[in-house]
């Protein structure tokens, strides 16, 4: 289990590291959309989705009906279709496309709330997640050596969410450092954004491998 932790995060450091020096030695920007840490994160998404489909395929063989409400082993069907999503959502940037629509379908003018509503689409995602591991918080015992990883791939995510929403527009930077500040506040909140993204990512990796792992071990 060590060797998979370190590899998968050691990958997720020097893609980041990479990323930094070379914005730093040519100013080449590397952190935004469409850049290797986004493809970078596209897989780790990707992989989570694919884990999560073999986990339900092992914990649900013999199971029938195997989507009843009453099958807490649906839950792998459903993880798995929820980062399926969030891998096109990363490549295609579905939640920025929904943040336009809502602005045309409602008319609404730009603003410091009105321009964060892709953010809260992320959030949304995320609680949308925590809910669904509160309805069947049973069957993730089987991940318990996971569990730290997996809570602190949502501590990260979490953060994220709070730096995109400082970075998205200079209106709340303004008010915690002085305005000749504010660009290279923001300049370091979009790196740290990034960076706790893919970090997310490869800690849902690794506790959802720990997950397959148990998984395999328990249908023995």
């Amino acid at each position: 289990m060590r060797r998979p932790i370190l590899l998968v995060l050691l990958i997720d450091l020097i893609a980041i590291a990479a990323a930094v020096v070379i914005y730093l030695k040519t100013g080449e920007e590397k952190l935004g959309e469409g850049s290797f840490l986004t493809h970078l994160s596209a897989i780790q998404l990707l992989a989570v989705s694919w884990i999560s489909f073999q986990i339900f395929r092992i914990r649900n063989r013999g199971i029938t009906p195997v989507f009843a409400l009453t099958n807490a082993r649906v839950v792998w069907g459903l993880i798995a279709a929820g980062f399926l999503f969030l891998f096109a959502d990363e490549l295609f940037k579905i939640h920025e496309s929904l943040d336009e629509l809502i602005h045309s379908l409602f008319s609404l003018e730009e603003s410091g709330l009105t321009d964060r509503i892709d953010d809260l689409l992320i959030l949304g995602y995320a609680l949308i997640g925590i809910a669904v591991i509160v309805k069947y918080r049973s069957e993730f015992f089987i991940m318990k050596r996971g569990i730290p990883f997996f809570i602190c791939g949502f501590v990260s995510l979490f953060l994220m969410i709070a730096c995109d929403i400082f970075t998205n527009r200079d209106d709340l930077v303004r008010y915690v450092v002085d305005r000749d500040q504010i660009a290279s506040v923001q300049r370091v909140l979009s790196f740290a954004e990034e960076g706790l993204k893919v970090f997310s990512g490869g800690l849902f990796v690794v506790a959802f491998y720990a997950g397959l792992t148990a998984a395999k071990e328990s249908a023995e």
